[in-house]
């Protein structure tokens, strides 16, 4: 009787054992997102969606805990607003590059429509109230265009509005939520309102008919009460309280102007926001004003409507910040939302084996192989010492160092001269001794004031306190490694070529023969045998096995040009690893041959490479995407809590909150087998939950999701499909103690 589930298991387990090693997962840091605009869910507050700059639509089911990409099909990379219709949550308009999209199942699918729309640049789309609802979008210069049939067709409703062109503007776009058809538009010239859905417009008082609005928001709790930003030729915040027909300014509200944005409470007519880069609130309608929010720049503000103690803001450059006390304090909700450049990966040599990476946000240290991070500081180019915990990092005034694995950081009192240091080596044997390459890129343009002194390399022989001219002061160099087993021997990768020193940087002799005018970008020393390099150049990767006297090509099956990185593993002889402008390529006959490597990696351009010297784990840093780690088979923790089961094909996140009252809070991950994993809430030694995703396909065609809970507070499961970028959420409500068996979702 029990013979056809042995089958199952057996199939299930061959399954398992055949899935494919080697995928890169996601591990951060996160943040570093131009996040444009925030909407809520009204009927499901734990859904947000985020517009952003660069990684269009993201998808948060957990109260902003985590974040994934519902960009696909046609939906734009740069997104300016995102909207819900309140009638029918699941379909949600999103304003970007290429005009409005709409989805009607939450973001798994997009369609894009602008059938009616002119060219110009949208700014708002605003969905009101009514059945079917009635759509508006402003567009620069061509006024209010509205749609009843979800978008699908568009026309002008523009009677009424001031002039044409410039004149028009119409930025800014409210709606009274008690009644649909009543709207406001700012224009060049004041505030022009409707009570007819946009057939006809008509000023709304003569008060602000010579000012150019900015921004526009009708209080939800009292409609009557109206703010707008006046940006030029004149600035102020204006209050209505009569629906618009009269406007009083706010002398005491913080200054605004273009960019200015203002918010109302949805519970409080008086209280108000402005932002002017910083927040601002005023808790009485506009007498008194104090800072508020995170010292970051706002794009936009969501207030939670199931809890006034939930904000969430977007910030610029930071991703999503959110409160769950009223603003007290802030904390960054950005897993899964990344837009970091990866300058630099690197590990120290503590027995931690800290990995470091450099960024165009500043600098993080990992303690934990990349699942989670802490920022220290705008530190761009790092080098590690053969001293306990110590690395050096190069800021914007000078040189640090840190001696307790980048706890703190310290100035050392110098820098070279010049200011651009592309990269920074130590010497193994004497670790006060550094070099510094540097080069301006792109060159400071003619003429610089003051001009820049001479790139080239720099060398300091007192731990970064002072530094000294140490050759090629006309070369942009762009790479440096020394020889461990003769510090004096040192390789420097520039613009023209390969050159070489022998006297610790005294005197530099061209070592180019053979690269043919390539530019080098990276070089990287056999650890195993020290006359043997690699250099990774604008025509692929170069191998010298004479101390760079002459270099081969070794770029079979290498299908990009340009290589910026390399890494050796240093425990299995003859692998090397390529960062490319088209992802990450092996080689495990020492360049002889290569291939791609690139399941997993959504961002294909490769900055930077490291190998963990006790576990031979890759890493790798990208341009836009953060650092991505390699999983060599079986199940894993990912950055941002969560688990990579099945060899890293499926990214399995909880995350749960105590009380109604609460945010959500990432579960700690626990691994168990390749396709079996657990969470816990509150304490690491108190299991909660256990996921576990199996290979069915043999049976059904399809993956089966299981899991099964020791508690029953609220929490919800997000798994994705990394390679087919499906995504499922699993929500347990307060109270109730479930288990679930989901074999036909994946």
């Amino acid at each position: 009787m029990r013979r056809p589930v042995l089958v199952v298991v057996e199939l299930l387990l061959a399954a398992v054992a055949a899935a494919g090693p080697n995928r890169w997962a996601s591990i951060g840091p996160y943040g570093g997102e131009i996040v444009t605009g925030l909407a809520i869910d009204p009927v499901t507050p734990s859904t947000l969606y985020a517009a952003t700059f660069h990684k269009g639509v993201l998808k948060s089911v957990d109260r902003g805990a985590s974040w994934y990409s519902v960009r696909s099909g046609p939906a734009p990379q740069f997104v300016n607003r995102v909207t819900i219709d309140p009638a029918a949550t699941g379909t949600v308009y999103a304003v970007g590059d290429g005009g409005v999209y709409r989805t009607l199942d939450g973001g798994s699918s997009w369609l894009s429509i602008n059938t009616g729309l002119p060219a110009s640049p949208r700014t708002r789309v605003v969905v009101a109230g009514g059945s079917p609802s009635k759509i508006y979008v402003t567009v620069f210069y061509a006024g209010v265009f509205r749609s009843e049939d979800g978008g699908l067709s568009w026309s002008a409703r523009n009677t009424g509005l001031p002039g044409e062109g410039a004149a028009l503007g119409t930025w800014p776009l409210a709606v009274d939520p008690s009644s649909p058809d009543t709207l406001y538009v700012g224009t060049a010239q004041g505030v022009y309102k409707t009570t007819n859905g946009g057939e006809s417009w008509a000023l709304a008082s003569g008060d602000l008919s010579n000012l150019e609005i900015g921004s526009l928001a009708v209080a939800p709790s009292q409609p009557s009460t109206l703010y707008a930003c006046a940006v030029s030729p004149s600035r102020g915040l204006f209050r209505s309280t009569d629906a618009g027909k009269s406007w009083v300014k706010s002398d005491a509200a913080p200054d605004v102007g273009f960019g200015s944005l203002v918010f109302v409470d949805p519970r409080d007519s008086a209280t108000v926001y402005v932002s002017n880069g910083s927040l601002f609130q005023t808790t009485d309608g506009g007498s008194a004003w104090h800072p508020f929010g995170p010292n970051v720049s706002i794009e936009d503000l969501a207030f939670d409507p199931s809890s006034s103690s939930s904000l969430y803001v977007a910030t610029f450059l930071d991703g999503v910040f959110r409160s769950g006390d009223r603003g007290a304090t802030w904390s960054a909700a950005n897993v899964g939302i990344t837009q970091l450049d990866v300058w630099a990966l690197v590990f120290d040599g503590s027995a931690l084996r800290n990995l470091f990476a450099a960024t165009d946000r500043g600098g993080f240290r990992s303690r934990d192989g990349g699942n989670g991070w802490t920022g220290f500081g705008g530190i761009a180019v790092l080098a590690v010492s053969p001293e306990l915990a110590t690395a050096y990092g190069v800021g914007s005034s000078g040189i640090f160092k840190t001696t307790d694995g980048g706890l703190t950081w310290i100035p050392t009192g110098g820098a070279p001269a010049n200011p651009f240091v592309n990269v920074l080596v130590v010497d193994p044997i004497s670790p006060r001794t550094l070099y510094g390459g540097t080069g301006a890129s792109p060159p400071c343009p003619a003429p610089c004031f003051p001009p820049l002194p001479a790139p080239g390399v720099y060398k300091s022989t007192d731990g970064g306190a002072t530094w000294m001219p140490a050759g090629l002061q006309s070369v942009f160099v762009r790479a440096l490694v020394i020889d461990p087993t003769a510090p004096s021997l040192i390789y420097a990768g520039t613009g023209s070529g390969v050159f070489r020193s022998t006297d610790g940087a005294s005197s530099w002799l061209d070592a180019s023969a053979g690269l043919s005018g390539a530019a080098v970008y990276a070089l990287a020393l056999d650890p195993n045998a020290p006359r043997t390099l690699y250099a990774g150049t604008s025509a692929g990767v170069f191998k010298s096995n004479d101390f760079g006297a002459f270099w081969t090509p070794m770029n079979a099956g290498l299908t990009a040009s340009r290589v910026s990185a390399l890494a050796l593993d240093p425990i299995a002889t003859g692998t090397v690893y390529a960062g490319t402008d088209a992802g990450v390529f092996r080689s495990t006959d020492a360049g002889s041959s290569w291939q791609a490597l690139n399941d997993g990696l959504t961002d294909l351009q490769v900055w930077s490479l490291a190998v963990d010297p006790g576990s031979s784990t890759v890493y790798a840093g990208t341009a836009t995407s953060g650092v991505f780690r390699l999983a060599s088979g079986g199940s894993s923790v990912c950055g941002g809590g969560a688990l990579c089961l099945l060899d890293g094909r499926f990214e399995v996140r909880a995350s749960f909150r105590a009380d109604s009252s609460a945010l959500n809070t990432l579960a700690g991950p626990l691994v168990l087998t390749s396709s079996t994993g657990a969470f816990w809430f509150f304490d690491s030694d108190n299991i909660e939950l256990v996921v576990k995703v199996l290979d069915g396909r043999s049976v059904n065609g399809k993956f089966w999701v299981f899991y099964g809970a020791l508690s029953n507070v609220e929490y919800t499961i997000t798994v994705t499909d990394t390679l087919t970028g499906a995504v499922k959420t699993y929500f347990n409500p307060q109270g109730q103690l479930a288990s679930v068996a989901d074999t036909a979702e994946f």
